[in-house]
């Protein structure tokens, strides 16, 4: 009896462990897809720059901003986001099965029958929460697609961006 409880203990901060690892790797590749270097690149600049040369005086005023602008940056910025988060779904998902399927070997290794059984009916809950764990992720990643704001500050900030890209870059 104490072996079994050690054992789920292990088993349980292995989990732990593993689940803890992928949140630290999924942050780091969210973090890597765009560092802070990545919006002060010379690149971000130029490419910013054209969509702001490309529609200026479209909201019908001479050199206003158009706000599609950084609305395009925004969703450009978050193209990779649902692959990225898939992955770690389908990565924890996996990680739960394998201890769950370790745990019951474990547990029911004399009663195979009783073994299949719950392992059928724990494979069940568990595709039930993947599906759910899936749905609600994209729910949260529709809501970051959607950008409106009618906030002062941040239209100040928008301001300040655009002034400092249609700058002379030696002055």
């Amino acid at each position: 009896m104490i072996q079994d409880v050690e054992y789920r203990e292990a088993a349980s901060t292995m989990l732990c462990a593993a689940l803890s690892q992928q949140e630290t790797d999924f942050n780091d590749e969210i973090h890597d897809l765009y560092p802070n270097r990545f919006f002060f690149s010379d690149g971000f600049r130029s490419r910013v720059g054209k969509d702001v040369a490309a529609r200026r005086g479209a909201a019908g005023m001479p050199d206003a901003l158009a706000p599609e602008v950084p609305l395009g940056v925004l969703q450009q910025l978050q193209r990779p986001l649902p692959d990225k988060v898939t992955k770690l779904v389908e990565q924890n998902s996996s990680v739960v099965r394998a201890a769950c399927e370790r745990l019951l070997c474990k547990r029911f290794a004399d009663f195979p029958v009783v073994q299949n059984l719950v392992q059928a009916a724990v494979q069940t809950l568990l595709d039930q929460q993947h599906r759910q764990a899936s749905t609600k992720a994209h729910e949260l990643l529709d809501w970051e697609a959607i950008v409106l704001t009618k906030n002062h500050y941040f239209m100040d900030t928008v301001q300040d961006l655009r002034k400092s890209l249609l700058q002379p870059s030696d002055a």
